[in-house]
């Protein structure tokens, strides 16, 4: 081996060698692994107001257990489907246009009609509007459910 061989493998070993103690002397990164189960909770920022009325998109509709899978339409949800159990004083109301949809009347405003239905009328896909009682801010299931709007 000639002398500019050999300074060649030192240059390389001391490269490898250096590389090497500066990888192991990085500072590790903390990695979190989490059951497939659990989910890492959110705290809830202070400042986001209350939520008692929201609209969503039905994904699932349980009529055997009386609950629903939903979406949320607007706001920043921790998930993205919210299970929502209905009771027997829950209204469901289906709401109508009192017009023809493909001609409005002149006047911009009108009132819907409404008509209670029961949970065989909730179907996937459908827009609805959910009324509770307590604030559902973040929550990803909850009860307390007044009214559901099924929108036209």
């Amino acid at each position: 081996m000639t002398k500019n061989q050999k300074i060649v493998v030192a240059v390389i070993v001391l490269v490898l060698v250096f590389g090497g103690i500066f990888y192991l002397s990085r500072p590790k990164k903390e990695v979190k692994i989490l059951p497939p189960e659990e989910e890492e909770v959110k705290e809830i920022p202070e400042e986001l107001p209350p939520i008692f009325n929201f609209g969503a998109e039905i994904l699932e509709a349980n009529l055997k257990e009386n609950y629903l899978v939903v979406k949320p339409m607007e706001g920043e949800w921790p998930k993205e489907r919210i299970k929502v159990i209905l009771s027997q004083e829950t209204k469901i109301i289906s709401l109508k246009f009192p017009f023809d949809p493909t001609k409005p009347p002149p006047e911009g405003t009108f009132k819907f009609e409404q008509e209670e239905v029961n949970i065989k009328d909730l179907k996937v896909g459908a827009q609805i509007l959910i009324r509770t009682s307590i604030n559902v801010a973040w929550k990803s299931e909850f009860d307390d459910v007044i009214e559901i709007q099924l929108m036209p």
